[in-house]
């Protein structure tokens, strides 16, 4: 994993900008999401990319803080 994340960090900077300005749960899903979705991926768009990546982060963000399922949500 740390070898996906450095070689897709080199190809596209703005994902270790990403990751080091964002904290905890956040960074965490967002790195993981990136290297699912590099593993999956033989060619890479960067627009695509982050895309399906903030997706998943949004999802699971949702999903564990379930801030979304009451009317103060």
């Amino acid at each position: 994993d740390e070898e996906a994340w450095k070689k897709s960090a080199e190809q596209f900077p703005v994902l270790n900008d990403i990751a080091e300005a964002s904290r905890g749960r956040f960074a965490r899903y967002f790195v993981e999401a990136v290297l699912k979705y590099v593993a999956g991926h033989r060619t890479v768009s960067l627009c695509t990319l982050l895309d399906e990546t903030f997706d998943e982060v949004c999802l699971r963000m949702h999903r564990g803080k379930k801030f979304m399922g009451d009317k103060k949500g």
